[in-house]
């Protein structure tokens, strides 16, 4: 993993859950995001990153088109992914 961001960041949105009044009771076990994917980098160690589902409105078409969107920077610290991105001149 280029980062351990999303690993972390679970952990602090569970932490701070926790201190909720609301969860006092029933404790928050883990956090997960819905949207993780994971590549294997030239290497074959696998890596985790952030993908989100996004709609595209074109002029002139009557339904949104639909795709996916793979970041290539972690969007908590900046740092670039590293593996199959890597070519891309940006």
């Amino acid at each position: 993993m280029t980062c351990k961001c999303l690993k972390e960041a679970a952990l602090d949105i569970k932490n701070l859950c926790n201190m909720k009044k609301e969860y006092q009771q029933n404790p928050i076990i883990e956090v997960k995001f819905k949207d993780l994917v994971f590549m294997a980098d030239d290497n074959g160690m696998l890596q985790s990153m952030l993908e989100t589902n996004i709609t595209i409105e074109v002029e002139g078409r009557k339904t949104p088109k639909k795709s996916t969107f793979s970041f290539i920077f972690c969007p908590l610290c900046g740092v670039r992914y590293k593996g199959a991105f890597e070519n891309l001149p940006f």
